[in-house]
């Protein structure tokens, strides 16, 4: 795989191999802190590779089920050169996964319908290359739905958005702004490090503590104080205040709630307890 990396411009040329599960090594375990709900990577450079892996499984899939969209886009921090990401924990098999792959799938807005979402979810859950894609809501932000798929490595979140979407113009505005901008990027990296320390139980406190820092990235991208306090408005959450980064981060928060659930439902139920 190494000796591959210097001939592949991971960002544009398409994946060659015949199935991701062939680009990745296994997850490595060791004694997981069990109130760690999460844990932060440094940044990897087969991540990229991996988006394009599982770029090319979405493509084969969506055309087997003739589903149209614009583009299959590598978003969050797994598409930013140098940054850290969040990695899941599997507490059942006391084993941190590679960092989650963020993938967003840009739809033109007039396809964005109940219809076309009918489309994706049989794409999605019964793809060949793939499949076990499941839809799980919009999570009360406009414009967007989201899929999940379980017992993959590495694991991903999968969003489907329409084309001039709010969801969709946080995730390139964040993506392209922390590739240019040194200076932001190890700002932003040094407060994920510092919160994953401070919230390391509560995923969403830790999306909360960055409020500061990504508004800043995104007025440096271009908004305007203004346009971020609309996204927030627009993002109906039961907690305070969200910012357009909140677009990535809800269903890891439910991935890896629904990973302590099926362990603890599997240690209750164990035969060797007595043992």
């Amino acid at each position: 795989m190494a000796s591959d990396q210097g001939s592949i411009d991971p960002w544009n040329e398409p994946y060659s191999g015949d199935h991701l599960s062939e680009t990745l090594g296994p997850a490595y375990t060791f004694n997981v802190d069990t109130r760690r709900k999460f844990t932060m990577m440094p940044y990897n450079e087969l991540w990229p590779h991996y988006f394009q892996a599982i770029k090319a499984e979405l493509v084969a899939d969506l055309a087997d089920g003739n589903v149209t969209y614009l583009s299959i886009e590598h978003v969050g921090s797994t598409s930013v050169p140098g940054l850290t990401s969040k990695a899941t924990t599997d507490l059942s098999s006391n084993t941190h996964h590679k960092a989650v792959i963020d993938v967003c799938i840009v739809v033109r807005k007039d396809e964005f319908t109940l219809d076309t979402l009918r489309q994706f979810e049989e794409a999605l859950f019964w793809g060949t290359r793939q499949g076990g894609y499941q839809y799980i809501g919009d999570g009360g932000v406009e414009d967007r739905w989201s899929f999940k798929v379980n017992g993959v490595v590495p694991p991903r979140n999968l969003y489907v958005v329409a084309e001039g979407s709010i969801p969709l113009r946080a995730y390139i505005s964040l993506r392209e702004t922390l590739r240019i901008d040194a200076g932001l990027r190890q700002e932003y990296d040094e407060k994920k490090r510092q919160l994953a320390e401070l919230c390391f139980d509560n995923v969403m406190q830790y999306c909360h503590l960055k409020r500061p820092v990504l508004r800043k990235i995104f007025l440096k991208g271009g908004w305007t104080n203004e346009e971020v306090d609309e996204a927030e408005k627009r993002t109906k959450r039961d907690w305070p205040a969200p910012t357009p980064a909140d677009f990535y981060e809800e269903y890891d928060q439910l991935f890896m709630e629904g990973h302590k659930a099926e362990s603890e439902a599997s240690v209750a139920t164990s035969p060797s307890l007595g043992h």
